[in-house]
């Protein structure tokens, strides 16, 4: 293939990223064939440096696992590019020579233990929240942008991935805040987490919403709770949907007979970057004193109006004596009455009617 049709295919990858589920596959291979190199990653760290998205063409999965294992947390060359400007190039060559650089085990035991010769990465967009970037691996000859023609084509693709995913990451911004527009009127917010409990997206409303359950890290960027049994729950219900990838609920108290309550969920495509790992989380207030309305609670359950208010009055924590001194009704009337919630509702006992009343809080 001539170097001006690689070009063209790798400037038509960059153009699906638009797409909801990209294939990158194809726009990494391309990316490397334009580069001349044996691999090419596009990484995401968040703003603390944890490693978000990895998607890789050329390596294999050892290198690729020892990576994200061991050096991915401590890379030199993602560290370094806090001093390059976007789309600058950053050579391992030209950086190990910097003092004390090859003790770096990234250099000395990473690079030698997998035979890779140069890493010449790229820092495409740098925000608040994300750093991306795309590397390109060889294991022999340098994978230095060449001169002439083939450099302007280099540096043409690198601008033109960077505003794609800075395109990219301001759409998926968009469909947070526009679910979260649709949720505000019922008090609910939703946010992006990775498995680590890193929060990788926000929107106003979730902002609030962890503030009051002080479900924030001292960074503001990680979820947790300053309670230790809390926190621990909390990992706990994470790592939970992350391994078996179905919706797991948490509670957390922010006030006598309040609280938040967490739906974490697996994400769909549409709402990762690259596919990658993410949970969705909606949060939502939850309340003891907040009661279901009588019709609400007679039309689901197909009560009468009075079944439908001792079954209130039951889920508001009144005995049926209670409720029958304060309404003036017989207590035998509400015994009976009773009886009939059990058979309509399939219930043997009555701390089963409680639960299923509170169905609708």
């Amino acid at each position: 293939m001539s170097a001006t049709a690689i070009f063209r295919t790798a400037m038509d990858a960059v153009r699906t990223l638009s797409d909801p589920d990209p294939p990158w596959a194809a726009l990494l291979d391309a990316a490397r064939g334009l580069l001349g190199a044996d691999a090419a990653s596009l990484m995401i760290f968040s703003a603390e440096y944890e490693l978000t998205v990895l998607r890789q063409q050329g390596l294999d999965a050892a290198t690729e696992q020892d990576y994200r294992d061991h050096y991915a947390q401590d890379d030199p060359i993602v560290r370094a590019a806090r001093d390059s400007s976007t789309c600058a190039w950053l050579d391992s060559n030209r950086l190990r020579t910097r003092p004390d650089a090859n003790r770096h085990p990234f250099y000395n035991e990473y690079l030698s233990n997998h035979r890779i010769g140069q890493v010449l990465a790229c820092e495409l967009v740098v925000n608040n929240e994300i750093r991306a970037g795309i590397s390109f691996l060889r294991t022999t000859s340098p994978a230095t942008p060449r001169s002439g023609d083939r450099e302007v084509q280099v540096d043409r693709f690198v601008r033109a991935l960077s505003q794609a995913i800075r395109d990219r990451s301001r759409a998926l911004q968009a469909r947070m805040d526009s679910l979260d527009t649709g949720l505000a009127p019922f008090g609910d917010a939703m946010l992006l987490i990775a498995p680590s409990a890193t929060i990788l997206m926000r929107t106003a409303n979730a902002t609030e919403l962890l503030v009051e359950g002080h479900l924030l890290s001292p960074t503001d960027r990680t979820l947790t709770h300053p309670h230790p049994a809390l926190a621990a729950g909390l990992r706990r219900a994470i790592a939970r949907t992350h391994a078996e990838q179905r919706a797991v609920t948490f509670s957390v108290p922010t006030s006598w007979g309040e609280g938040l309550r967490l739906d974490i969920a697996p994400a769909p495509v549409a709402f990762t970057f690259a596919s990658e790992s993410t949970l969705i989380v909606r949060i939502r207030k939850n309340s003891a004193f907040t009661m279901p309305g009588l019709d609400e609670l007679a039309s689901f359950f197909s009560l009468t109006p009075a079944e439908a208010r001792v079954l209130a009055a039951l889920v508001s924590g009144h005995s049926p004596g209670e409720y029958a001194d304060a309404t003036g009704v017989a207590i035998a009337t509400v015994r009976n009455q009773i009886s009939s919630l059990m058979r309509k509702m399939s219930c043997s006992r009555q701390s089963e009617l409680v639960r299923l009343g509170t169905l609708l809080f």
